[in-house]
Protein backbone atom coordinates (compact mmCIF):
# COMPACT_ATOMS: atom_id res chain seq x y z
CA UNK A 1 0.00 0.00 0.00
CA UNK A 2 1.30 3.53 -0.36
CA UNK A 3 0.90 6.29 2.68
CA UNK A 4 -2.21 7.54 0.42
CA UNK A 5 -3.90 4.16 -0.16
CA UNK A 6 -3.18 3.75 3.81
CA UNK A 7 -4.52 6.63 5.05
CA UNK A 8 -7.75 6.59 2.79
CA UNK A 9 -8.37 2.81 3.82
CA UNK A 10 -8.24 3.76 7.34
CA UNK A 11 -10.50 7.29 6.85
CA UNK A 12 -13.18 5.32 4.80
CA UNK A 13 -13.00 1.86 6.89
CA UNK A 14 -12.39 0.04 3.66
CA UNK A 15 -9.12 -1.40 5.40
CA UNK A 16 -5.27 -1.09 5.95
CA UNK A 17 -2.06 -2.86 6.11
CA UNK A 18 -1.00 -0.40 9.22
CA UNK A 19 -2.68 2.15 11.05
CA UNK A 20 -1.46 5.59 9.20
CA UNK A 21 1.40 7.95 10.93
CA UNK A 22 1.28 11.23 11.76
CA UNK A 23 4.42 12.73 13.17
CA UNK A 24 5.08 15.95 14.88
CA UNK A 25 7.99 16.47 16.75
CA UNK A 26 10.15 19.20 18.47
CA UNK A 27 13.12 20.53 17.22
CA UNK A 28 15.22 18.66 19.87
CA UNK A 29 13.16 15.34 19.46
CA UNK A 30 13.53 15.51 15.13
CA UNK A 31 17.37 16.59 15.91
CA UNK A 32 17.64 13.42 18.46
CA UNK A 33 16.30 11.29 15.92
CA UNK A 34 18.45 12.57 12.77
CA UNK A 35 21.15 12.41 14.97
CA UNK A 36 20.27 8.45 16.10
CA UNK A 37 20.09 7.49 12.29
CA UNK A 38 22.49 9.56 10.36
CA UNK A 39 19.43 11.98 8.79
CA UNK A 40 20.35 15.21 7.37
CA UNK A 41 17.01 16.87 6.15
CA UNK A 42 13.43 16.19 7.50
CA UNK A 43 11.98 14.36 4.49
CA UNK A 44 14.33 11.58 5.56
CA UNK A 45 13.23 11.74 9.34
CA UNK A 46 9.62 11.53 7.39
CA UNK A 47 10.70 8.17 5.75
CA UNK A 48 12.09 6.66 8.72
CA UNK A 49 8.91 6.68 11.25
CA UNK A 50 6.96 5.96 7.90
CA UNK A 51 5.12 9.65 8.37
CA UNK A 52 2.09 8.91 5.66
CA UNK A 53 1.05 12.72 5.13
CA UNK A 54 2.82 15.61 3.47
CA UNK A 55 2.23 19.10 3.29
CA UNK A 56 1.81 21.99 0.48
CA UNK A 57 1.92 25.28 1.01
CA UNK A 58 1.85 28.61 -0.99
CA UNK A 59 5.37 30.54 -1.45
CA UNK A 60 5.28 33.80 0.89
CA UNK A 61 5.69 36.80 -1.32
CA UNK A 62 4.32 39.45 1.09
CA UNK A 63 6.14 42.29 3.16
CA UNK A 64 9.77 41.19 4.84
CA UNK A 65 8.82 40.14 8.27
CA UNK A 66 11.72 41.46 10.11
CA UNK A 67 14.50 40.18 12.66
CA UNK A 68 14.93 42.82 15.45
CA UNK A 69 17.89 43.84 17.24
CA UNK A 70 17.09 41.14 20.18
CA UNK A 71 16.80 38.46 17.75
CA UNK A 72 12.99 38.47 17.75
CA UNK A 73 11.42 37.80 14.71
CA UNK A 74 7.75 39.63 13.22
CA UNK A 75 4.64 37.16 12.57
CA UNK A 76 2.06 37.87 10.32
CA UNK A 77 0.19 40.18 12.80
CA UNK A 78 3.01 42.00 13.80
CA UNK A 79 3.82 40.08 16.98
CA UNK A 80 7.33 38.98 17.50
CA UNK A 81 8.93 36.05 18.90
CA UNK A 82 11.96 35.35 20.49
CA UNK A 83 13.66 31.65 21.87
CA UNK A 84 12.39 31.21 25.75
CA UNK A 85 15.20 28.21 26.80
CA UNK A 86 14.14 25.59 29.37
CA UNK A 87 16.28 22.03 30.42
CA UNK A 88 15.18 19.94 27.61
CA UNK A 89 15.67 23.14 24.42
CA UNK A 90 14.22 25.84 23.42
CA UNK A 91 10.81 27.35 22.06
CA UNK A 92 9.55 30.24 19.97
CA UNK A 93 7.12 32.73 22.49
CA UNK A 94 5.63 35.73 22.01
CA UNK A 95 7.67 39.10 23.42
CA UNK A 96 5.84 41.53 22.13
CA UNK A 97 2.14 42.22 21.50
CA UNK A 98 0.61 44.96 19.13
CA UNK A 99 -2.90 44.51 20.47
CA UNK A 100 -2.43 44.26 24.10
CA UNK A 101 -4.41 46.48 25.56
CA UNK A 102 -6.44 47.85 22.95
CA UNK A 103 -10.22 48.03 23.52
CA UNK A 104 -11.82 49.97 21.28
CA UNK A 105 -11.89 49.79 17.45
CA UNK A 106 -10.46 53.50 17.03
CA UNK A 107 -7.24 52.65 18.46
CA UNK A 108 -6.93 48.89 16.09
CA UNK A 109 -3.61 49.52 13.86
CA UNK A 110 -5.41 47.26 11.22
CA UNK A 111 -1.84 47.95 9.43
CA UNK A 112 -0.83 43.95 11.35
CA UNK A 113 -3.72 42.89 9.52
CA UNK A 114 -2.26 40.32 6.73
CA UNK A 115 -4.00 39.28 3.65
CA UNK A 116 -3.85 35.82 1.41
CA UNK A 117 -3.13 38.10 -1.39
CA UNK A 118 0.48 37.74 0.68
CA UNK A 119 1.12 34.32 -1.26
CA UNK A 120 1.84 32.95 -4.36
CA UNK A 121 -0.20 29.55 -4.97
CA UNK A 122 0.84 28.82 -8.31
CA UNK A 123 2.90 25.97 -7.49
CA UNK A 124 0.43 24.40 -5.03
CA UNK A 125 -0.40 21.91 -7.83
CA UNK A 126 2.71 20.91 -8.74
CA UNK A 127 3.75 20.52 -5.17
CA UNK A 128 0.96 17.97 -4.56
CA UNK A 129 1.29 15.82 -8.01
CA UNK A 130 5.07 15.02 -7.09
CA UNK A 131 3.73 13.92 -3.50
CA UNK A 132 0.98 11.77 -5.04
CA UNK A 133 1.79 8.67 -3.07
CA UNK A 134 1.36 10.32 -0.13
CA UNK A 135 -1.48 12.08 2.13
CA UNK A 136 -1.72 15.49 1.07
CA UNK A 137 -2.29 18.36 3.43
CA UNK A 138 -2.42 21.92 3.40
CA UNK A 139 -2.86 24.36 6.42
CA UNK A 140 -1.47 23.90 10.04
CA UNK A 141 -2.76 23.71 13.85
CA UNK A 142 -1.86 27.04 14.27
CA UNK A 143 -4.53 28.37 11.34
CA UNK A 144 -7.98 29.48 12.66
CA UNK A 145 -6.38 28.90 16.02
CA UNK A 146 -8.54 32.13 17.61
CA UNK A 147 -7.33 31.75 20.81
CA UNK A 148 -3.72 30.74 21.24
CA UNK A 149 -3.16 32.50 18.23
CA UNK A 150 -4.55 36.00 19.14
CA UNK A 151 -2.68 35.81 22.66
CA UNK A 152 0.41 36.01 20.97
CA UNK A 153 -0.71 39.34 19.87
CA UNK A 154 -2.41 40.74 22.90
CA UNK A 155 -2.24 38.36 25.51
CA UNK A 156 -3.98 35.10 26.84
CA UNK A 157 -5.61 36.37 30.09
CA UNK A 158 -6.99 39.56 28.18
CA UNK A 159 -8.26 37.02 25.29
CA UNK A 160 -10.31 34.49 27.61
CA UNK A 161 -11.78 38.16 28.91
CA UNK A 162 -12.67 39.64 25.59
CA UNK A 163 -14.18 36.24 24.98
CA UNK A 164 -16.71 36.59 28.30
CA UNK A 165 -17.10 40.56 27.47
CA UNK A 166 -17.41 40.77 23.51
CA UNK A 167 -14.73 43.36 23.53
CA UNK A 168 -14.89 44.65 19.92
CA UNK A 169 -11.28 45.25 19.24
CA UNK A 170 -10.97 41.21 19.72
CA UNK A 171 -13.77 40.37 17.46
CA UNK A 172 -12.29 42.54 14.79
CA UNK A 173 -8.74 41.11 15.34
CA UNK A 174 -11.14 37.47 15.14
CA UNK A 175 -12.70 38.13 12.22
CA UNK A 176 -9.85 39.52 10.55
CA UNK A 177 -7.83 36.02 11.46
CA UNK A 178 -10.59 33.84 10.42
CA UNK A 179 -11.08 35.98 6.85
CA UNK A 180 -6.96 35.52 6.35
CA UNK A 181 -6.87 31.80 6.81
CA UNK A 182 -10.63 30.85 5.47
CA UNK A 183 -9.25 32.80 1.79
CA UNK A 184 -5.84 31.34 2.38
CA UNK A 185 -7.10 27.72 2.56
CA UNK A 186 -9.32 27.94 -0.45
CA UNK A 187 -7.16 29.40 -2.39
CA UNK A 188 -5.06 26.52 -2.24
CA UNK A 189 -7.82 24.02 -2.56
CA UNK A 190 -9.08 25.66 -5.97
CA UNK A 191 -5.13 25.61 -7.03
CA UNK A 192 -4.60 22.28 -6.05
CA UNK A 193 -7.67 21.22 -8.47
CA UNK A 194 -8.86 18.18 -6.09
CA UNK A 195 -5.39 16.67 -4.91
CA UNK A 196 -5.58 18.04 -1.51
CA UNK A 197 -6.77 15.24 0.51
CA UNK A 198 -7.03 16.93 4.09
CA UNK A 199 -7.11 20.64 5.45
CA UNK A 200 -5.63 21.30 9.19
CA UNK A 201 -6.88 23.55 11.66
CA UNK A 202 -6.11 23.68 15.40
CA UNK A 203 -7.29 25.49 17.89
CA UNK A 204 -7.08 24.70 22.32
CA UNK A 205 -10.77 24.95 23.47
CA UNK A 206 -9.67 23.03 26.84
CA UNK A 207 -7.20 21.36 29.36
CA UNK A 208 -6.51 17.96 30.85
CA UNK A 209 -9.19 19.13 33.22
CA UNK A 210 -11.93 20.74 31.46
CA UNK A 211 -13.40 23.25 28.85
CA UNK A 212 -11.38 26.26 28.74
CA UNK A 213 -14.88 28.30 27.76
CA UNK A 214 -18.28 27.94 27.67
CA UNK A 215 -20.56 25.79 25.11
CA UNK A 216 -22.23 29.17 25.15
CA UNK A 217 -18.60 31.06 24.29
CA UNK A 218 -18.26 28.51 21.45
CA UNK A 219 -21.53 28.76 19.81
CA UNK A 220 -21.59 32.77 20.00
CA UNK A 221 -17.79 33.16 19.31
CA UNK A 222 -16.71 29.62 17.16
CA UNK A 223 -19.55 28.26 15.41
CA UNK A 224 -20.37 30.37 12.66
CA UNK A 225 -17.17 30.71 11.72
CA UNK A 226 -16.30 26.97 11.90
CA UNK A 227 -20.05 25.51 10.04
CA UNK A 228 -18.76 28.24 7.22
CA UNK A 229 -15.34 26.81 7.24
CA UNK A 230 -16.15 23.64 6.85
CA UNK A 231 -18.78 24.31 4.21
CA UNK A 232 -16.28 25.87 1.96
CA UNK A 233 -13.64 22.92 2.24
CA UNK A 234 -16.61 20.27 1.81
CA UNK A 235 -17.70 22.08 -1.32
CA UNK A 236 -13.91 21.73 -2.64
CA UNK A 237 -14.03 17.85 -2.11
CA UNK A 238 -18.01 17.53 -3.18
CA UNK A 239 -16.60 19.06 -6.69
CA UNK A 240 -14.50 16.11 -6.99
CA UNK A 241 -16.44 13.25 -6.13
CA UNK A 242 -15.68 12.99 -2.48
CA UNK A 243 -15.46 15.01 0.68
CA UNK A 244 -12.68 16.80 2.03
CA UNK A 245 -11.25 15.61 5.58
CA UNK A 246 -10.49 17.77 7.79
CA UNK A 247 -7.30 17.40 10.45
CA UNK A 248 -8.45 18.64 13.87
Amino acid sequence: MTSKERVMGAFNRTGYDRIPIKHEGTPEINHMIMEHFGLSNMEQLLRVVGEDFRYVEPVYIGPELRTFPDGSVEGYFGERYKYAEFEGGKYLESCYQPFAGVDKLEDLDRSHFPTADWFDYSTIKQQCQALKDYAIVCGTPGDTDFINGIARARGMEEVLMDLIDDNPAYLAIMQARFEFYYEQHRRMLEAADGLIDFTHIGEDFGTQKGLMISKDVFERHFAEKYQRYFDMVHSHGKSHGAYLRLLL
